[in-house]
């Protein structure tokens, strides 16, 4: 990895490419508001584990100029290791932390898999799963709860009907859990803009505390959950016909140029409806109540489907609240047949983010767990 300041001058160079080791990832971890430092996961080939290969992964951090200031040998796993690098400062001292998650393989025919968040200064353990956990998909920052910092995880059984998503904090303790349908996805995650990582979940009920929204869509319509993250009880529920999105809005807003809702925001959600007649309602974050729904279009060709994505623009007409950039775009709906009715396309909207790996440099294993 070559690192660039703002001038295009060469700051750094990296290079985990060593004889017998393998360069699994390379990321930026920005720290202050210069030049990042950069973490690297890096395994080497170990003893077998019962009667699969062993592999022992290392996780360094760089200076920004390129010198060492920590690696740390994770504890050897049969698994595939994956570098998680948008966890989110759990512990609060102002400094990024990592995470490495890690997914079994070719040990049982149910896929496990373990986390373990180091500390961002010094690369010590603030938490960590220990032994692999049966159905984990997903080790994600949720936020600052009452009680401190806290991660979500995620864990569905294959075959269950249910996902169940507790909030530990940095001791591993549970404080809460809760089941929602194995179906449901994330509804206000708030995302890095350029990785895609979850950055922590958005506040919906407005007492300062993140929440978890989660939503079921259905072949008419779309069932929305909100659980409360201080008490991990359902805050509300609420039924939205033909909807097949919801997007999280910040609605009360000091400038022109909010682009998105950022993580521990409170926000509203924008709900879209898709089909033959596209219409986008507000939810009231904290109780669920219809704030108001608008038609995007009059009516479509029955011969197309609509697409809808929503975004926020900033207050344009300057009365201190969020406005809506709302682009539908009619997709022809090709092979429909007569009396056939016309599908929800897809959304934004992400299924909670399985835990996976992808083949860096020369490892060529690729892993995904998916509910």
């Amino acid at each position: 990895m070559v690192v660039l300041d703002a001038q295009g001058e060469v700051a750094a160079t990296i290079n985990i490419d060593a004889p017998g080791v393998n360069p699994l990832a390379l990321a930026p971890i920005p720290i202050g508001g210069g030049i990042p430092d950069v973490a690297a996961l890096t395994e080497q080939a170990s003893a077998p584990i019962g009667e699969v290969s062993g592999q022992v992964s290392k996780l360094s951090l760089f200076n920004p100029d390129g010198s060492l200031a920590w690696a740390v040998d994770l504890a050897a796993s049969a698994g595939v290791p994956m570098l998680v690098p948008g966890i989110g400062d759990l512990n609060l001292d102002g400094v990024p932390d990592l995470a490495v998650n890690t997914v079994q393989q070719g040990v049982s025919a149910a896929p496990s898999a373990a986390f373990q968040i180091l500390f961002g200064v010094d690369g010590s353990t603030l938490l960590s799963s220990a032994a692999p956990i049966d159905g984990l998909l997903a080790a994600v920052p949720l936020g600052s709860l009452p009680t401190g910092a806290a991660i979500l995880q995620v864990k569905h059984l294959a075959g269950s009907a249910t996902t169940e998503l507790s909030a530990l904090d940095v001791a591993g303790a549970a404080k809460w859990t809760a089941s929602i349908d194995a179906a449901a996805m994330p509804l206000n995650a708030a995302l890095d803009e350029f990785t895609q990582d979850v950055k922590g979940f958005t506040d919906l009920t407005g007492d300062g505390v993140p929440d978890v929204g989660v939503g079921v869509a259905g072949a008419t319509s779309m069932a929305i959950k909100v659980i409360d993250g201080a008490t991990g009880q359902i805050a509300w529920n609420a039924t939205i016909d033909g909807a097949t999105q919801a997007v999280p809005l910040l609605m009360a807003t000091a400038g022109p140029m909010v682009k998105a809702a950022q993580a521990g925001a409170t926000t509203a959600l924008a709900v879209v409806s898709t089909g033959a007649n596209p219409a986008i309602t507000l939810l009231d974050g904290a109780t669920g109540k219809v704030e108001w729904t608008v038609k995007t279009v009059s009516s479509l060709a029955s011969t197309a489907k609509a697409q809808v994505t929503l975004q926020a623009a900033g207050d344009l007409d300057k009365d201190g609240v969020q406005d809506i950039l709302a682009v539908v775009s009619q997709v022809p709906a090709a092979g429909m047949q007569a009396g056939q009715s016309i599908a929800d396309v897809p959304t934004s909207s992400l299924p909670f983010p399985a835990i996976r790996a992808k083949p860096c440099g020369s490892t060529q294993r690729t892993l995904r767990t998916s509910a």
